[in-house]
């Protein structure tokens, strides 16, 4: 839809709009968040970020030497804390 089409968009032009669509069964119900739920996203949005964080570190330390040494960065033989001492947190 263009603006000039509609006109100016309104509050009272998006109840009307509102109001036809739960005429027509066309709105869905939605499900707040417990806060439970909220920790749990939060907890889950963290990890994945840590873990684009480390693999960011990983090719950091491949790419950023040139050349990669064969067995070195990803082999069990270099501890993941030395992987994560060269990883910036934020605060």
């Amino acid at each position: 839809m263009s603006k000039r089409r509609w006109g100016a968009k309104t509050d009272r032009l998006d109840c009307v709009k509102l109001a036809d669509y739960a005429a027509k069964g066309m709105l869905r119900p939605i499900a707040v968040p417990t806060e439970e739920q909220e920790a749990q996203r939060s907890l889950e949005r963290r990890r994945h970020d840590l873990a684009d964080d480390l693999c960011r570190v990983k090719q950091l330390k491949v790419f950023g030497r040139g050349e990669r040494e064969r067995g070195t960065l990803f082999s069990k033989r270099v501890p993941l804390s030395h992987l994560l001492s060269s990883l910036i947190l934020p605060a």
